[in-house]
């Protein structure tokens, strides 16, 4: 896949957790180990599939991953074949109630990928998904508000953190924690960043040690604050310079 490729399909899949992973094209699979004498015979792991294969047998990341691809290569004719199948698999299984898979096609429809650009059907689409609660179609949803629906904004963010969704524990608590678009409250902050934090989101760790380091919202603790950045560095081992010293400068 070119470079330009990545970016698209990255942009899309960046807040679609269960886009998957580009199938193994490598080294074939593992030759099974001898068995031994009293133990159970050992089977070869299954040979990885096309992408082409499993586009045809209805995975749509198989597809969405054809189409850049073929649009990449300038192919223009594959490209949009791939585009219109991914289309088509992911309505299928939005009909049939696969939430993740409606959020997914409503991001599609947004950026006007494969489809003409219609933010008013991806709203649509979001908002089903969110109200039968799926987080990230909350989270898509949120980013649709206007400034001027700050209420909207933070109650839509609220019940995606609520569903799971880390970024958007993490975006309501930064935003309480420095004033943003909310009215300052480090009461409120405190635990959407710890909530972020046990999700995964390495920054809201962070902004929780700092704030435990500055006795804001919390009691000051730098014993808090050190594990804090201990867990941010498990995360995401780059996020700090001192990773893996564990201090937050």
């Amino acid at each position: 896949m070119g470079v330009a490729a990545k970016t698209r399909f990255a942009s899309i899949c960046m807040v679609l957790a269960g886009c998957g992973q580009p199938p193994h094209r490598g080294s074939p699979s593992p030759l099974p180990s001898p068995s031994s004498p009293s133990g159970p015979k050992t089977s070869p792991a299954p040979a990885p599939i096309s992408r082409e294969r499993a586009c045809a047998i209805g995975d749509p990341s198989a597809c969405q991953r054809l189409a850049f691809d073929h649009g990449d290569r300038g192919d223009k004719a594959k490209s949009s074949s791939f585009g219109a199948r991914t289309i088509r698999l992911l309505r299928s299984s939005c009909d049939t109630g696969d939430l993740h898979r409606c959020t997914w096609l409503g991001l599609l429809y947004s950026k006007g990928t494969f489809v003409p650009t219609d933010r008013a059907r991806a709203s649509q689409l979001w908002r089903q998904a969110c109200d039968s609660g799926f987080g990230l179609a909350c989270r898509n949803l949120a980013n649709t508000v206007d400034d001027s629906e700050i209420a909207l904004w933070s109650s839509l963010l609220q019940r995606a953190c609520e569903l799971g969704e880390r970024t958007a524990c993490s975006s309501l608590g930064e935003d309480y924690a420095e004033g943003y678009r909310l009215k300052q409250d480090l009461v409120r902050a405190v635990p959407l960043l710890e909530r972020a934090c046990e999700l995964g989101e390495a920054a809201s760790c962070l902004l929780l040690a700092r704030l435990f380091r500055e006795g804001r919202g919390v009691t000051k603790d730098a014993a808090s604050a050190d594990t804090l950045v201990a867990r941010a560095c498990s995360l995401v081992p780059t996020i700090l310079q001192s990773c893996p010293g564990h201090r937050l400068r």
